[in-house]
Formats: structure tokens, C-alpha cells, sequence
């Protein structure tokens, strides 16, 4: 055993030992307090308990400062090192965007030209028949045509496969809050800021009148110097 081990083998048999002192403790606990003198008691045992958790925390921070520091430091250099092929990553996420775009509209213009010729080949079909007024409809774009002819589809590219993805983005927050307390949206594109609300509940102790909103007391022990 290297001196690593031996000294997380005696952390560890520590540790163990402010747990068992804690566990010792608990065992004569009543299952509910009757009398100032078990409140006294619990209280007591209470504040030992506190230093035994003090005890743990001493003996275990060190060594998750170590595992910190280390976490952070590898964070960091994988940051770094990722930076150059991040950027050449995204750089080719961009080309292969933009030509599959080009492709997309190659494909359009091709179809939208094949079906352009199908619709000057029966108009003048139609006229040829006679049928002046079908003619200027179908020339006018009033009648439906599309070629037989397909344009060859966008191009594939071995390894890639481009997917489209939507996200949104809160343009009006005022309108859309209109629009779900009239019902026309649902109340689940909104969400409460507690972060907010706790802060003005502490700040006004309770106090604050706001719509919806209920202020919630709870106690809890604190230890007091003796």
C-alpha cells in the first residue's frame, strides 16, 4: 500500500467513525419529543451532530479539492485543444449546408424548367387543336401541368445527412403572455420565476401581494450559542 492509499484508507476509517458516533446518537431519539427534557436532549445531540458533520466535511474536502482542481485543469485543456478542430468542424457544417441549399435549388430551377417546357408543349398542343381559350389557360398558368420529367434529386454525399432542426426564440414576451391568458395558447409556454418570487418574498417577509401567488413561512432549528 503506497502512502495515497494508506492515508484515504485512514480518511476513510475516520469517517466511519464520525458516522457511527452520529448513528449512536440517533438510536434514543423519542419517535415524537413529550418533554422539555427530551427537546433538550435531541437539541444537544443535535449540535454534535453538527461538528461530526464539520469533522467529515474536513476530512473528505481536501482530497474533493484535489479532484476539482484536476476536473478543472482537464476541462480546460479540452477546451483549448478543441478550439481549432471546433472551428474547422463548423466550417464544414457551413459548406456542406450551403451547397446541399445550392443543390436544392438546382433541383427547384431544373423541375420548375421541365415543367415550363411541359406547359408550352400542351398549350401548343391545345392550340394546334383548336382550343384556343385551354391554350391561354394553360398558358396563363390556370390549369395545372407537370412534366413527366423529374429533375434528378439532390446529390448525396457518403457520411453526411443533413436534418433539419426548429427551435424558438420569445420575440414579444408581453404578447405571448397576452395570448395564454386569453386562452389562445397554453400555459405550459410560460413558466413561474421562482428565483424572483423568493427574493421578493424574503425582501417583504411575506408581505407582497401578487396575483396568483401564495407566501409560504416554514421554520426551521438553528443552533444558538450557550
Amino acid at each position: 500500500m503506497n502512502t495515497t492509499e494508506a492515508v484515504a484508507s485512514v480518511e476513510s476509517t475516520q469517517v466511519e467513525n464520525e458516522v457511527k458516533t452520529i448513528t449512536v446518537l440517533a438510536q434514543n431519539w423519542p419517535t415524537v419529543i413529550q418533554s422539555n427534557e427530551q427537546a433538550t436532549d435531541v437539541a444537544q445531540a443535535r449540535q454534535i451532530i453538527q461538528t461530526r458533520i464539520k469533522n467529515i466535511e474536513n476530512l473528505l474536502r481536501p482530497n474533493i479539492k484535489k479532484a476539482d482542481d484536476l476536473h478543472k485543469g482537464l476541462v480546460a485543456q479540452l477546451k483549448q485543444a478543441l478550439v481549432r478542430p471546433l472551428q474547422m468542424q463548423a466550417q464544414a457544417n457551413d459548406l456542406l449546408s450551403a451547397w446541399t441549399r445550392a443543390e436544392q435549388e438546382r433541383v427547384a430551377a431544373e423541375q420548375r424548367r421541365l415543367d415550363d417546357e411541359e406547359r408550352k408543349k400542351q398549350a401548343a398542343q391545345a392550340k394546334a387543336d383548336g382550343d384556343k381559350v385551354l391554350a391561354k389557360k394553360i398558358t396563363e398558368g390556370k390549369v395545372a401541368v407537370a412534366s413527366t420529367q423529374v429533375a434528378a434529386p439532390v446529390a448525396k454525399v457518403a457520411g453526411v445527412a443533413m436534418v433539419e432542426t426548429w427551435s424558438a426564440e420569445v420575440s414579444d414576451l408581453l404578447t405571448l403572455v397576452k395570448a395564454v391568458a386569453a386562452g389562445k395558447e397554453p400555459l405550459s409556454y410560460l413558466e413561474a420565476n421562482t428565483v424572483a418570487l423568493n427574493g421578493a418574498a424574503r425582501a417583504t417577509k411575506g408581505q407582497i401581494q401578487i396575483p396568483g401567488v401564495r407566501m409560504v413561512s416554514k421554520m426551521a432549528p438553528r443552533s444558538t450559542s450557550r
